[in-house]
């Protein structure tokens, strides 16, 4: 099988199309967009609700007494509610499918969104975050792999990351616009309410996209036995595309029975599995302590170091949050080109978010050290974007949202800890 510039495939006479022929075959157009916009709308609540925990220290310290230690307590909750979420979204996306977890899930989200902004003390207000959490976490994997699996090979890591680093960087920009809004309307000292309740809007969008324009996976059709609904997923993508007369053998597949019917998590154990697995969880972890701990803490620095009034420190995350999209947009430029790739994209946005890391702490003046710290944001932004398309190409089908899970907990787990470690960090420093 050869892939031409322009998308066509070449086949041998004798040769049968896999899926990955026929997705090659159809290429890109209208639906794969549709669906960028939908799985993207799902991954907003994973950066509206990272950002506004960070904001919230004021309202919260008026209303409950809270302080940062509190705070902090509740970031680790939040991530240690996507942690569950992840692995046991994980589980669902590979048993019932991609659109059933994700739409699930999504459900479990406003719920959660709904509770906390009900909620008249802060114990309660810190277990609606964790169910909150439950239903972020299980967004990010399975919205990628949707993605993944919809996608022609030449721009299966592009779109991919636009899902997961456009998705996260728009709901953390949104959230503090949403935050400077509410803030200066007459609603008074419940403002941060209306806010919360508002982050549970693009998820409500995200369900409805879901339900009535995107389709299922046909990997993971193809895996499960579902031969001929995907042959008509793919024939739906081709109509849609406008690409009818691509199709190879009339959007027919050749079909191989799966070997793995139930996967578990021993399974990730398997010798072909260990390696890439202890691999993905590492870079997880990295990625997810320094982005998640930099999200919690950047917006309390602006407040206890550099006095910053609050509409000020908000429009300082929406900025973070537009170069985080122009890095994210820039970086998937770069993995899907063959000068660059995945290998060499990750290690050139690593290098920066390091040398970007060592350079915040000498800015003494709030201008450049915000300047620095939304540079620092964009490329840990587009590093981890970058991880979650790495890793999504290294597991098979079989085990790749299940995989993901596992690797995202451990980046979680590394998260939980961050708002913790950042805030006692920050205390040391302030002396």
């Amino acid at each position: 099988m050869q892939i031409q510039s322009d998308g066509d495939v070449e086949l041998a006479s004798n040769a049968m199309p896999t899926l990955e022929d026929q997705l090659n075959s159809v290429g890109l157009g209208r639906l794969q967009w549709v669906v960028v916009f939908a799985a993207g709308v799902m991954v907003l609540g994973d950066g509206m609700e990272i950002a506004a925990v960070s904001m919230l220290e004021r309202p919260l310290a008026r209303e409950w007494g809270v302080s940062s230690d509190d705070l902090a307590l509740v970031g680790s909750i939040l991530f240690a509610g996507t942690i569950v979420g992840a692995l046991w979204g994980g589980w669902c996306s590979d048993q019932f499918g991609r659109k059933w977890t994700l739409s699930s899930f999504g459900l479990l989200f406003i719920f959660g969104g709904i509770c906390a902004v009900a909620s008249r003390s802060f114990a309660v207000f810190a277990t609606a975050r964790f169910i909150t959490g439950m239903g972020i976490g299980a967004a990010q994997g399975s919205a990628i792999s949707l993605m993944a699996e919809l996608s022609p090979t030449m721009h299966r890591g592009k779109l991919s990351m636009l899902v997961s680093g456009v998705g996260q960087a728009a709901g953390m920009g949104g959230v503090a616009l949403l935050g400077i809004a509410c803030r200066n309307s007459d609603i008074g000292q419940s403002w941060w309410r209306t806010m919360l309740l508002l982050c549970t809007a693009p998820t409500v969008v995200g369900i409805f996209l879901l339900q009535n324009f995107v389709p299922e996976s046909p990997h993971y059709c193809m895996v499960n036995g579902r031969q001929h609904e995907a042959e008509e997923l793919i024939r739906q993508l081709a109509r849609e595309n406008g690409h009818e007369h691509k199709l190879i053998n009339g959007g027919r597949i050749y079909y191989v029975a799966p070997e793995v019917k139930e996967n578990s998590l021993t399974d990730l154990l398997d010798k072909d599995l260990r390696e890439p697995i202890a691999f993905i969880c590492s870079v997880f972890v990295a990625s997810c302590f320094a982005f998640h701990g930099h999200s919690f803490i950047y917006a309390i620095i602006l407040q206890d170091v550099f006095h910053e009034e609050v509409q000020a420190e908000y429009y300082a995350l929406a900025y973070a949050a537009l170069a985080q999209i122009a890095a994210v947009v820039l970086a998937a430029k770069m993995i899907d080109d063959p000068l660059f790739g995945r290998r060499r994209t990750m290690q050139l946005v690593y290098v920066a978010a390091f040398l970007l890391c060592a350079a915040a702490p000498c800015c003494a003046a709030a201008g450049p050290f915000k300047a620095v710290n939304t540079a620092l944001r964009a490329s840990m932004q587009a590093a981890i974007s970058s991880a979650y398309v790495f890793g999504a190409e290294l597991l098979p089908t079989t085990h790749r949202v299940l995989g993901l899970a596992v690797c995202n907990s451990a980046g979680r787990l590394a998260a939980m800890a961050a708002p913790m470690v950042t805030t006692a960090a920050l205390r040391v420093a302030l002396g």
